[in-house]
Protein backbone atom coordinates (compact mmCIF):
# COMPACT_ATOMS: atom_id res chain seq x y z
CA UNK A 1 0.00 0.00 0.00
CA UNK A 2 2.85 2.50 0.81
CA UNK A 3 4.74 1.93 -2.83
CA UNK A 4 1.15 2.73 -4.29
CA UNK A 5 0.82 5.88 -2.35
CA UNK A 6 4.99 6.48 -3.18
CA UNK A 7 3.82 6.02 -7.07
CA UNK A 8 0.64 8.25 -6.71
CA UNK A 9 2.56 10.89 -5.25
CA UNK A 10 5.53 10.51 -7.77
CA UNK A 11 2.83 10.68 -10.83
CA UNK A 12 1.00 13.87 -9.11
CA UNK A 13 4.26 16.13 -8.31
CA UNK A 14 5.98 15.02 -11.52
CA UNK A 15 5.22 17.94 -13.64
CA UNK A 16 7.85 20.54 -12.04
CA UNK A 17 11.30 19.93 -11.08
CA UNK A 18 13.68 16.68 -11.68
CA UNK A 19 10.40 14.37 -12.50
CA UNK A 20 9.16 16.45 -14.51
CA UNK A 21 11.99 14.87 -16.94
CA UNK A 22 10.60 11.79 -16.34
CA UNK A 23 6.95 12.85 -17.07
CA UNK A 24 7.95 14.53 -20.38
CA UNK A 25 9.45 11.07 -21.25
CA UNK A 26 6.73 9.11 -20.20
CA UNK A 27 4.59 11.44 -22.94
CA UNK A 28 6.78 10.70 -25.53
CA UNK A 29 7.36 7.54 -25.19
CA UNK A 30 3.36 7.54 -25.20
CA UNK A 31 3.37 9.90 -28.62
CA UNK A 32 5.21 6.87 -30.38
CA UNK A 33 3.08 4.43 -29.01
CA UNK A 34 0.37 5.96 -30.02
CA UNK A 35 2.04 6.59 -33.71
CA UNK A 36 2.69 3.44 -33.96
CA UNK A 37 -1.09 2.48 -33.30
CA UNK A 38 -2.19 4.94 -36.05
CA UNK A 39 0.37 3.83 -38.68
CA UNK A 40 -0.38 0.40 -37.93
CA UNK A 41 -4.44 0.79 -38.41
CA UNK A 42 -4.09 3.04 -41.08
CA UNK A 43 -2.21 0.78 -43.39
CA UNK A 44 -3.94 -2.34 -42.50
CA UNK A 45 -1.76 -4.41 -41.48
CA UNK A 46 -3.26 -8.09 -40.86
CA UNK A 47 -3.14 -7.67 -36.85
CA UNK A 48 -4.46 -4.29 -35.84
CA UNK A 49 -3.79 -3.15 -32.31
CA UNK A 50 -6.63 -1.74 -30.29
CA UNK A 51 -6.30 1.49 -28.58
CA UNK A 52 -6.90 -0.18 -24.86
CA UNK A 53 -3.50 -2.22 -25.71
CA UNK A 54 -2.09 0.86 -26.57
CA UNK A 55 -3.37 2.51 -23.47
CA UNK A 56 -2.28 -0.23 -21.47
CA UNK A 57 1.45 -0.35 -22.72
CA UNK A 58 1.99 3.38 -21.87
CA UNK A 59 0.40 2.82 -18.35
CA UNK A 60 2.36 -0.22 -17.75
CA UNK A 61 5.87 1.88 -18.96
CA UNK A 62 4.93 4.62 -17.26
CA UNK A 63 4.76 2.50 -13.99
CA UNK A 64 7.96 0.58 -14.50
CA UNK A 65 9.76 3.90 -15.32
CA UNK A 66 8.42 5.66 -12.06
CA UNK A 67 9.15 2.18 -10.06
CA UNK A 68 12.56 2.12 -11.28
CA UNK A 69 13.64 5.85 -10.20
CA UNK A 70 11.87 5.14 -6.91
CA UNK A 71 14.04 1.59 -6.00
CA UNK A 72 16.95 3.98 -7.59
CA UNK A 73 16.98 6.74 -5.04
CA UNK A 74 16.01 5.29 -1.74
CA UNK A 75 13.32 2.80 -0.60
CA UNK A 76 13.03 4.45 2.48
CA UNK A 77 11.93 8.00 0.74
CA UNK A 78 8.22 8.55 2.17
CA UNK A 79 5.04 10.26 -0.23
CA UNK A 80 5.81 13.28 1.85
CA UNK A 81 9.24 13.32 0.23
CA UNK A 82 8.34 13.19 -2.91
CA UNK A 83 6.22 15.88 -2.81
CA UNK A 84 9.84 17.78 -2.11
CA UNK A 85 10.97 16.65 -5.45
CA UNK A 86 8.69 17.49 -7.23
CA UNK A 87 7.85 21.09 -5.84
CA UNK A 88 11.76 22.14 -5.74
CA UNK A 89 13.27 19.09 -7.80
CA UNK A 90 15.70 16.30 -7.12
CA UNK A 91 18.49 19.31 -5.73
CA UNK A 92 21.05 17.00 -4.22
CA UNK A 93 24.02 19.63 -2.63
CA UNK A 94 26.83 19.41 -4.37
CA UNK A 95 28.62 17.77 -1.38
CA UNK A 96 25.74 16.21 0.03
CA UNK A 97 27.35 12.83 -0.59
CA UNK A 98 30.92 13.87 1.04
CA UNK A 99 28.91 15.25 4.20
CA UNK A 100 27.31 11.97 4.36
CA UNK A 101 29.80 9.71 4.21
CA UNK A 102 32.45 11.93 6.55
CA UNK A 103 29.46 11.92 9.36
CA UNK A 104 29.09 8.48 8.89
CA UNK A 105 32.85 7.42 9.66
CA UNK A 106 32.51 10.14 12.28
CA UNK A 107 29.53 7.77 13.99
CA UNK A 108 31.81 4.59 13.44
CA UNK A 109 34.75 6.14 14.91
CA UNK A 110 32.59 7.60 18.09
CA UNK A 111 29.10 5.94 18.00
CA UNK A 112 28.09 7.72 21.35
CA UNK A 113 28.16 11.03 19.83
CA UNK A 114 24.89 12.85 19.78
CA UNK A 115 26.08 15.36 17.56
CA UNK A 116 27.11 13.29 14.88
CA UNK A 117 23.85 11.56 14.76
CA UNK A 118 21.98 15.47 14.81
CA UNK A 119 24.39 16.94 11.32
CA UNK A 120 23.85 13.55 9.77
CA UNK A 121 20.30 14.02 10.65
CA UNK A 122 19.74 17.90 9.64
CA UNK A 123 21.80 16.52 6.42
CA UNK A 124 18.96 14.29 5.28
CA UNK A 125 16.24 16.34 5.94
CA UNK A 126 17.91 19.04 4.25
CA UNK A 127 17.80 17.05 0.92
CA UNK A 128 14.81 15.71 1.85
CA UNK A 129 15.45 12.34 3.46
CA UNK A 130 13.01 13.13 6.01
CA UNK A 131 12.38 9.40 7.40
CA UNK A 132 16.43 8.93 7.66
CA UNK A 133 16.47 12.24 9.32
CA UNK A 134 14.18 10.92 12.11
CA UNK A 135 15.94 8.11 12.30
CA UNK A 136 19.28 9.68 13.10
CA UNK A 137 17.35 12.62 15.17
CA UNK A 138 15.84 9.80 17.13
CA UNK A 139 19.28 8.50 17.41
CA UNK A 140 20.85 11.70 18.70
CA UNK A 141 17.94 12.02 21.49
CA UNK A 142 18.46 8.24 22.65
CA UNK A 143 22.31 9.68 23.38
CA UNK A 144 21.21 12.64 24.73
CA UNK A 145 17.65 13.58 25.66
CA UNK A 146 18.71 17.59 26.40
CA UNK A 147 18.99 18.24 22.52
CA UNK A 148 16.64 20.98 22.14
CA UNK A 149 17.99 21.45 18.92
CA UNK A 150 16.98 17.91 17.81
CA UNK A 151 13.53 17.88 19.44
CA UNK A 152 12.78 21.20 17.82
CA UNK A 153 14.24 19.53 14.24
CA UNK A 154 12.21 16.55 14.61
CA UNK A 155 8.92 18.96 15.20
CA UNK A 156 9.88 20.91 12.17
CA UNK A 157 10.05 17.82 9.73
CA UNK A 158 6.67 16.68 11.50
CA UNK A 159 5.51 19.82 10.22
CA UNK A 160 6.72 19.36 6.62
CA UNK A 161 4.79 16.34 6.92
CA UNK A 162 1.53 17.85 8.09
CA UNK A 163 1.60 16.15 11.53
CA UNK A 164 1.00 19.49 13.81
CA UNK A 165 -0.10 17.67 16.48
CA UNK A 166 2.93 15.95 16.84
CA UNK A 167 5.15 18.72 15.78
CA UNK A 168 3.25 21.10 18.77
CA UNK A 169 4.38 18.52 20.94
CA UNK A 170 7.92 18.24 20.15
CA UNK A 171 8.25 22.05 19.91
CA UNK A 172 7.13 22.67 23.60
CA UNK A 173 9.45 20.04 24.71
CA UNK A 174 11.98 22.34 23.06
CA UNK A 175 10.73 25.36 24.77
CA UNK A 176 10.78 23.74 28.26
CA UNK A 177 14.23 22.98 27.53
CA UNK A 178 15.29 26.24 26.41
CA UNK A 179 13.01 29.13 26.82
CA UNK A 180 14.80 31.88 25.12
CA UNK A 181 15.16 29.29 21.86
CA UNK A 182 13.95 31.29 19.35
CA UNK A 183 13.30 28.52 16.26
CA UNK A 184 10.50 26.65 18.24
CA UNK A 185 8.40 29.56 18.78
CA UNK A 186 8.67 30.05 15.02
CA UNK A 187 7.80 26.63 13.98
CA UNK A 188 4.56 26.76 16.96
CA UNK A 189 3.75 29.85 15.08
CA UNK A 190 3.86 27.73 11.89
CA UNK A 191 1.10 25.49 13.07
CA UNK A 192 -1.01 27.80 14.33
CA UNK A 193 -0.79 29.75 11.11
CA UNK A 194 -1.54 26.57 9.14
CA UNK A 195 -4.82 25.51 11.78
CA UNK A 196 -5.72 28.88 11.05
CA UNK A 197 -5.61 30.25 14.98
CA UNK A 198 -3.97 33.52 13.92
CA UNK A 199 -3.79 35.40 17.46
CA UNK A 200 -1.86 32.37 18.44
CA UNK A 201 0.35 32.45 15.73
CA UNK A 202 0.91 35.80 16.23
CA UNK A 203 1.49 35.67 19.77
CA UNK A 204 3.84 32.66 19.21
CA UNK A 205 6.54 34.58 16.51
CA UNK A 206 6.21 37.53 18.49
CA UNK A 207 8.33 35.62 21.12
CA UNK A 208 10.48 34.34 18.27
CA UNK A 209 11.40 37.90 17.54
CA UNK A 210 11.75 38.87 21.05
CA UNK A 211 14.52 35.71 21.69
CA UNK A 212 16.61 36.38 18.69
CA UNK A 213 15.76 40.03 16.83
CA UNK A 214 18.21 39.29 13.85
CA UNK A 215 15.88 36.53 12.85
CA UNK A 216 14.86 37.57 9.64
CA UNK A 217 12.43 34.30 8.67
CA UNK A 218 10.50 35.35 11.73
CA UNK A 219 9.47 38.79 10.51
CA UNK A 220 8.79 37.31 7.14
CA UNK A 221 6.23 34.47 8.58
CA UNK A 222 4.59 37.79 10.61
CA UNK A 223 4.19 39.72 7.96
CA UNK A 224 2.34 36.51 6.48
CA UNK A 225 0.55 36.30 9.29
CA UNK A 226 -0.33 40.62 9.31
CA UNK A 227 -1.79 39.98 5.75
CA UNK A 228 -4.16 37.51 6.95
CA UNK A 229 -5.54 39.74 9.61
CA UNK A 230 -5.31 42.91 7.02
CA UNK A 231 -2.71 44.99 8.62
CA UNK A 232 -0.87 46.09 5.67
CA UNK A 233 1.58 48.31 6.82
CA UNK A 234 2.54 46.22 9.86
CA UNK A 235 3.02 43.90 6.77
CA UNK A 236 5.09 46.46 4.95
CA UNK A 237 6.84 47.22 7.66
CA UNK A 238 7.83 43.68 8.59
CA UNK A 239 9.37 42.70 5.43
CA UNK A 240 10.95 45.65 5.13
CA UNK A 241 13.04 44.31 8.43
CA UNK A 242 13.41 41.22 5.97
CA UNK A 243 14.87 43.44 3.42
CA UNK A 244 17.50 45.04 6.16
CA UNK A 245 18.50 41.89 7.82
CA UNK A 246 18.97 39.66 5.00
CA UNK A 247 19.60 42.22 1.90
CA UNK A 248 20.03 39.20 -0.93
CA UNK A 249 15.90 38.67 -0.55
CA UNK A 250 15.85 42.39 -1.89
CA UNK A 251 14.46 41.76 -4.96
CA UNK A 252 11.76 38.78 -3.92
CA UNK A 253 10.68 40.68 -1.29
CA UNK A 254 9.73 43.73 -2.74
CA UNK A 255 7.76 42.06 -5.07
CA UNK A 256 5.95 41.02 -2.31
CA UNK A 257 5.62 44.62 -0.79
CA UNK A 258 4.64 45.32 -4.35
CA UNK A 259 1.29 42.93 -4.31
CA UNK A 260 0.43 43.75 -0.41
CA UNK A 261 0.17 47.76 -2.18
CA UNK A 262 -1.87 46.79 -4.72
CA UNK A 263 -4.49 44.75 -1.95
CA UNK A 264 -4.40 47.87 0.32
CA UNK A 265 -5.63 50.24 -2.36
Amino acid sequence: MDFIIKLLNLSLYSVIGFFGILFLFSILVGLVIVLFYVVVNRFGFKKQISLKTILGIFILTYAIICSSVIYCFNKDIDAVSFRYYGKYGYVKKKNFTDKIIKLSESIKTNPTSSNNYFFRGITYANNFYFNKALKDLNKALEINPNMPTAINYIGHIYIIKGKYDEAEEYCKKAIKLSPNFSKPYFNLAMIYKYKKDYDMALDKVNKSIECDSSFYEAYSLRSEIFLIKEKFQKAINDLEKVIELNPQSKRFTEGRIKKILKRSN
